[in-house]
């Protein structure tokens, strides 16, 4: 039997993603649990030592953890590490506000848009472990299918809210996407 693959990924919704890809064959560590906040983050000594044991670190991109990116950059000469939001389709990301040339990183508030990140997860546990990529390619398929009915049940249930009503109130300005897909107006105080 060969042995499982040792993967860290930087956010919970990405551990998820593996997690569900990879099922049997991985073993999956989120660096950063819930309530933690990716932009601010800086990596702890035990993090560093998972990722540079890991067979393969997948994080996010997007200057989502924008504390890591140098280290991310460094760690990628020696080990298989991949920003899965990063192939995502630039005319299908929202610009950020505040930085030019860059872009809204929250695309898991969509699931449609997470879809393309399930893809990338995919194939790069397949290019770690070439063997098993017609299972992670399955078992991608069958998450993006669920997300795609999770994306119906969403534009179903928010077509209810009236369209003078779709105003959506938050502390952090991380649900662009969402409004986006759901034609609500997202205010960030």
């Amino acid at each position: 039997a060969q042995s499982k693959l040792n993967v860290v990924a930087t956010t919970g919704m990405i551990a998820d993603a593996v997690r569900r890809v990879g099922g049997d064959l991985v073993e999956v560590k989120g660096l950063m649990g819930a309530g933690v906040d990716p932009h601010g983050y800086r990596q702890t000594r035990s993090d560093i030592v998972a990722m540079t044991r890991a067979d393969l670190v997948l994080w996010h991109g997007l200057y989502l953890e924008a504390q890591m990116e140098r280290f991310f950059g460094d760690l990628g000469k020696k080990r298989a590490v991949v920003a899965v939001a990063e192939g995502l389709a630039k005319d299908t990301l929202l610009g950020h506000a505040d930085y030019d040339g860059r872009y809204d990183p929250h695309v898991w508030m969509d699931p449609s848009m997470w879809t393309g990140v399930v893809t990338a997860v995919a194939d790069a546990l397949g290019d770690v472990m070439p063997d098993a990529r017609a299972m992670f390619e399955a078992n991608a398929q069958t998450y993006r299918a669920e997300l795609d009915a999770l994306a119906g049940f969403a534009k179903a249930t928010t077509a209810q809210v009236p369209s003078e009503a779709r105003v959506l109130v938050t502390a952090h300005d991380a649900f662009s996407y969402f409004g986006r897909a759901h034609d609500f107006e997202v205010i960030g105080i």
